[in-house]
């Protein structure tokens, strides 16, 4: 027969151990019907104190709490403290500043305090052979945020590992490939777990680890951090930096602040941190947020539980970390061979160059692969108002309706015009290749968004696009974000099949993003479309074939507006749809919340002027802007209005504003 202990008679009594205690030893005023109570169960379930530890636990009113700092672990003790007021108890902390000696003395001091009832320990030490005292005491005693391997001592944990793993997987998706870690003591668990997930990331993508990238900060001791973080950050210059210690992220933060290291524009940063303060500094900071509500209340659970006899068998049980995403990251823009992409603040121009330009009598012909849309508009004005500012005459402007043969054909209508360069988007990556190699014998290729297959670097002048990888990580993240409250969502991938370089790697990465950051959403079929108009029988398809598509995702605006004309015809306006580029009819459908719940969008009329800007480069004979990124646009029903005027230059027309606010 299983032996009654004091939680069974509290839980019958439907009281607190603590109150058990005070009756059964008489150390606190009970109210006498509830001692009548408790000691009527006593007696039927013929309970008898168990001898040891639990003998004295009815004369305890506290828990010891031991940290390294008050300032990490303040919503631990909180937590705790809550969690064990409901038993009777108080909660005592000490802080041990992550020193041995002093953690012993406390420790020493505690086992001889009899109104200690349990300690809940952040251990300084590296290994269980430095607490046999209290675990020879039979003392009630759980670890917490770090363990030790061996696993003798119960432990309650952040699953550092996994944290460490996907911010190092986020900054990766962003484009970085030289991520620092700053870390805590080599041998702690904490630092053995992040070390662990950061190397298992750089694994997963085929990235090597390099240790010198990796800076161990051994204690809470000391001023020196500072100056350790400045020599670590000088040597290695990371484009991307997790701190993974709480105590150790505002020392970063100042650190940059002193050398004049803006984040993100100089370099992505993710902490260790509270989620309070983290979101009121500029720009708010992306991070790995402890769950230390969760591990308190698992804490205080696994103490109170040994108190009342409930003896279970040892284990480190893991509390899973917040990723909060904010503005402190972002996307490194990457050409189709591998170049990182130049800011377009880097492409400025010298009074000389401005006056060699204005007497150079320069021509340029403009070929785009489909017009009628504000996209290209907006890439036109940008171009002609730059150019024309510094004396470059535009001879004309063809569309090709995205029809590669044309596009051929307009080419060569340009080429007959003896231009000095040629600005295009490729309408084909395959069947425009030869005649742009052709072209490259003679005049200056400046191309927007994505480059012939086969052409080399040598052959061309410049690409200019919109981070296509950041604008795929945007989308995926708004579509994840949707559906963050539901327990499993459907959603449908319709990409562009044609070879584009961009849309590709978009398409990709906001399928990416999705399905390796929001493990609830199912992504039940990708399909393709390559001319425009297909778009309506390919989603058409996939609503046949999978009716439980809640959520879709479309390459961009134009296509999409295709699939909206299907989902209208078969009443299925209850699908949300996420696309790119913002333009008059997509913004309706987001004005009035119908169907469209968010959007990426480029900055059309910004990466016409980059087009300028890099034409101008060109016809100066400036060869070192081979791939230049222009940052993408989260649009979203409340902040259509302010966006539109960013990407468009003007007021919102007034049927949009009156669709938002109805």
């Amino acid at each position: 027969m299983k032996e009654v202990t004091i939680k069974d008679i509290a839980q019958e009594a439907g009281v607190s151990i603590a109150t058990v205690s005070h009756v059964i030893n008489a150390t606190r005023y009970v109210s006498p019907e509830l001692v009548e109570k408790i000691r009527k169960i006593i007696k039927e379930n013929n309970y008898k104190k168990t001898i040891g530890y639990n003998s004295q636990v009815s004369k305890c009113s506290q828990i010891a709490l031991l940290v390294p700092c008050l300032e990490d672990y303040v919503l631990l003790a909180d937590s705790l403290s809550r969690n064990f007021s409901q038993a009777g108890y108080t909660i005592l902390v000490s802080i041990t500043n992550d020193d041995i000696n002093l953690e012993k003395n406390i420790l020493t001091a505690l086992l001889n305090n009899k109104s200690i009832g349990g300690i809940i320990l952040v251990p300084a030490a590296d290994s269980s052979k430095c607490y046999e005292m209290i675990l020879n005491k039979s003392m009630p005693f759980v670890l917490a945020d770090r363990f030790f391997e061996d696993k003798i001592i119960d432990s309650i944990t952040t699953d550092h590992e996994l944290a460490s793993y996907k911010s190092t997987i986020y900054l990766i998706q962003c484009g970085h490939d030289k991520i620092a870690l700053i870390t805590g003591k080599k041998d702690f668990s904490t630092a053995k777990e992040q070390l662990s997930g950061y190397q298992r990331a750089l694994s997963a993508h085929d990235i090597p680890y390099r240790p010198e990238l990796v800076l161990a900060v051994d204690s809470y001791q000391g001023d020196t951090t500072q100056q350790l973080i400045y020599n670590f950050y000088s040597q290695e210059m990371p484009t991307a930096l997790i701190s993974g210690l709480s105590h150790i992220t505002p020392k970063v933060l100042h650190f940059l602040d002193d050398q004049g290291v803006e984040y993100p524009k100089h370099i992505s940063f993710i902490g260790v941190g509270n989620k309070e303060w983290t979101e009121l500094i500029d720009p708010p900071l992306t991070i790995i947020e402890e769950d230390f509500e969760a591990i308190g209340s698992a804490a205080a659970k696994k103490i109170l539980d040994k108190i009342g006899g409930n003896n279970s068998p040892v284990k480190n049980q893991k509390i899973q970390a917040n990723f909060l995403l904010r503005k402190s990251t972002q996307m490194i823009g990457r050409g189709p061979f591998g170049e990182e992409a130049i800011p377009i603040e880097k492409l400025t121009l010298s009074e000389k160059e401005i006056e060699t330009l204005r007497h150079g009598h320069f021509k340029v012909g403009i070929s785009f692969h489909y017009g009628n849309t504000a996209w290209t508009r907006l890439h036109e004005n940008g171009i002609r108002d730059t150019l024309e500012k510094y004396g470059v005459r535009i001879l004309s402007v063809a569309e090709a309706h995205f029809n590669p043969d044309l596009q051929v054909t307009q080419l060569e209508g340009l080429r007959m015009q003896n231009p000095d360069a040629i600005i295009a988007i490729p309408s084909d990556d395959i069947i425009t290749a030869a005649k742009f190699k052709e072209l490259s014998k003679e005049v200056k290729l400046i191309f927007m968004s994505n480059i012939p297959k086969g052409m080399e670097t040598h052959e061309y002048a410049s690409c200019v696009s919109v981070n296509e990888r950041e604008g795929g990580y945007y989308a995926g993240v708004l579509l994840g974000e949707y559906f963050k409250n539901r327990d499993k969502a459907h959603i449908g991938f319709i990409a562009h099949g044609a070879p584009f370089y961009g849309t590709h790697l978009r398409d990709i990465t906001a399928e990416q993003v999705v399905r390796e950051n929001y493990p609830y959403i199912d992504i039940v079929a990708v399909k393709h479309f390559r001319k425009i108009e297909r778009t309506y029988e390919v989603c058409k398809e996939m609503i046949t074939e999978h009716p439980e598509v809640e959520g879709l995702y479309v390459s961009w605006d134009v296509p999409a507006l295709q699939a909206i004309k299907l989902l209208k015809e078969l009443g299925r306006e209850d699908i949300a749809l996420f696309t790119f580029d913002l333009d008059r009819e997509i913004a309706f459908y987001l004005a009035k919340g119908d169907m469209v719940k968010g959007l990426v969008t480029q900055r059309p009329y910004t990466q016409g002027t980059a087009v300028a800007l890099a034409t101008a480069k060109a016809l100066l004979g400036e060869d070192g802007y081979k791939y230049i990124g222009v940052s993408p646009y989260i649009v979203q029903r409340n902040k259509l209005l302010k966006a539109w005027e960013d990407i468009f230059h003007v007021s919102i027309p007034k049927e949009l504003e009156n669709a938002i606010k109805h």
